[in-house]
């Protein structure tokens, strides 16, 4: 899943206050690092104009069943 952003963005730093892990930078708002980011969504759920969506991988990985 990545999350992505969309037009709304106003750049208040709200979204990187709050996330715990520190992947959005604080003054470029738009830019995610995607290897801190353990999508969380709180960036997303706490957004005032709702500029943040998570959108789901295009790779998908196949079930994995176990067998007895």
């Amino acid at each position: 899943m990545r999350i992505i952003e969309n037009s709304r963005n106003i750049q208040c730093g709200i979204c990187a206050e709050i996330c715990p892990v520190g992947a959005i930078d604080p003054d470029h708002s738009e830019v995610i690092d995607t290897k801190k980011c353990i999508t969380c969504c709180a960036c997303i759920r706490l957004c005032p104009e709702h500029a943040r969506t998570i959108m789901a991988s295009a790779l998908r990985v196949s079930p994995f069943y176990f067998f007895l």
